[in-house]
């Protein structure tokens, strides 16, 4: 049985992150006890949403997952923004949903043309 997710799950999911938004970067400043019931709050709403069912540390990994990828597909399309030109356009397109998950991660993405600018450190 395959254990991805499905839609209704990532749009949950998603949701979810929207309301925490300290969480879904992964810098909470209160106790460990509200990030471990929240965590527990999404897995029984992500588990009412069909199958799969995963337990909290795996619906974190799904979390993170999702914005390594989105980091990996802005930090592409970044660099085939800076080319010189010549050749096919490699920039990948992100969906709304992934969009969110890539303007959580301090990268601005404008949908259509996916347009990246990262954050001075």
């Amino acid at each position: 049985m395959s254990k991805t997710t499905n839609r209704k799950q990532e749009e949950i999911l998603i949701s979810l992150m929207e309301a925490r938004p300290d969480i879904a970067r992964g810098f909470h400043r209160g106790n460990k006890e509200e990030v471990s019931r929240f965590w527990r709050n999404a897995e029984v709403e992500l588990n009412s949403a069909g199958p799969p069912t995963k337990n909290t540390t795996e619906w974190k990994k799904v979390w993170t997952d999702q914005k390594k990828y989105v980091r990996q597909k802005a930090s592409q399309n970044l660099k085939a923004s800076k080319g010189t030109g010549g050749g096919p356009n490699t920039q990948q397109k992100l969906n709304e949903g992934k969009c969110f998950y890539s303007s959580r991660c301090s990268a601005k993405i404008v949908t259509a043309t996916v347009t990246v600018s990262y954050k001075a450190c």
